[in-house]
Parts: C-alpha cells; sequence; structure tokens
C-alpha cells in the first residue's frame, strides 16, 4: 500500500494459506507474516512476494503481534496456544506457550515485551456451527510476560 497516495501497489497470493486472519510488517527485514485458518503462518517477502516460510501454528489464530524490539512475534490462537517466532537470522518458530481457550487476539507492550491475551469461559452450543458464547462473569486476561 502507497498510503500518501491511498492506492495499492502489489498484491501477492498466500498459497497453502486458507482464510487468512492477521497480518503484521517487519519493517526491518521486510517480511509479512500471516496467521492462517488452517493452522499455518506464512511468511513472504513484502517487496517480491516470495514465499519465505511455512510454519505451523495453534488452531483459531486471529492475529499477528510484532515486538520489533526483541525481534520476535507472536500469533495467539484460539485452541490455547501462543506461537512465538524469532525474527532473527530467519523467521522461525522458537517456542509454543500454552495460554487459555478462546485467547485468540492480543496486544503487546512495545516496552515490556509483555503479550495481553483476553479470554473468557464459553458454553457448549447445541446447533452446529453456532458460535460458543462467553459465560458471563469469567472474562479474564491472560498475560505472557516478556521479560525473560
Amino acid at each position: 500500500m502507497d498510503v500518501v497516495e491511498r492506492k495499492v501497489v502489489a498484491s501477492y497470493a498466500l498459497p497453502n494459506c486458507e482464510a487468512p486472519t492477521g497480518l503484521a510488517w517487519d519493517a526491518e527485514t521486510g517480511a509479512l507474516i500471516s496467521a492462517c485458518n488452517n493452522n499455518v503462518a506464512k511468511v513472504l517477502d513484502g517487496k517480491t512476494g516470495r514465499d519465505l516460510a511455512t510454519l505451523k501454528i495453534g488452531k483459531g489464530p486471529d492475529g499477528v503481534l510484532l515486538d520489533a524490539k526483541r525481534r520476535r512475534a507472536f500469533i495467539p490462537a484460539a485452541d490455547g496456544t501462543l506461537t512465538v517466532l524469532s525474527l532473527s537470522p530467519t523467521i522461525t518458530i522458537a517456542e509454543t506457550v500454552l495460554t487459555a481457550m478462546g485467547a485468540k487476539t492480543g496486544a503487546l507492550d512495545p516496552v515490556t515485551g509483555d503479550v495481553y491475551l483476553p479470554t473468557a469461559n464459553s458454553a457448549v452450543t447445541e446447533k452446529e456451527g453456532e458460535r460458543a458464547r462467553a459465560i458471563p462473569g469469567t472474562f479474564n486476561i491472560v498475560v505472557v510476560s516478556g521479560r525473560n
């Protein structure tokens, strides 16, 4: 995107990425990191669209959080996992952290490196395809410390 001109300058395919939900851009390397609903993260070169990596992530991701200072990216997923990517020297999976069911989106504190993942307990649904509903009074925020 050219935000000054307000126009699209390039468009890239995401092969083997079903229903992409989150996207982060690493300014240092120019990499685009996308969370895909088929349990993978796709990494593309932002200048050329070249496929750089396909990495296994948790089920039901909703976003990608980038910590440029610490050279990490985080992909939270509804299955209760947080995939931590190392961005240097190449993009690889550093670890997978267990969080809480439903914690599929979040925010990053760029000062501390802490990741905040909102979630709540969910009621079982009776109908196929129906979204689970949060149980009132169960909202909480899982904090994954970036200070270690």
